[in-house]
């Protein structure tokens, strides 16, 4: 095999809606919680997708005003990292997935 070399993730803040997205516990065995903030009602799409790009999981969601939190249970629970999207205004938020 060829050199081992270390991964170091840097996050780096924007102002912007994705900074009160959260995932909880992360780690995750396949059940976590996306709680995050709306200004408005809305209907959206939750997605979680692998880091080939993969959907692995879709739900739809209507938020309401101020804080919401939806429980996800992944159907596939390959142990690796994984982003989350919460409608088309919210960043992506990596969870990673590993043994229970």
């Amino acid at each position: 095999l060829g050199d081992v070399h270390p991964i170091e993730l840097q996050w780096n803040k924007t102002p912007s809606q994705s900074e009160s997205v959260l995932l909880a516990p992360n780690p995750s065995t396949g059940t976590f919680t996306l709680g995050f903030s709306a200004t408005s009602v809305e209907t959206m799409a939750i997605q979680v997708f692998d880091l080939q790009g993969k959907l692995v999981h879709e739900q739809g969601y209507v938020a309401h005003v101020g804080d919401n939190n939806v429980e996800i249970q992944l159907v596939e629970k390959h142990l690796g990292l994984y982003w989350v999207r919460a409608g088309s205004k919210t960043a992506a938020k990596i969870l990673l997935l590993t043994e229970p």
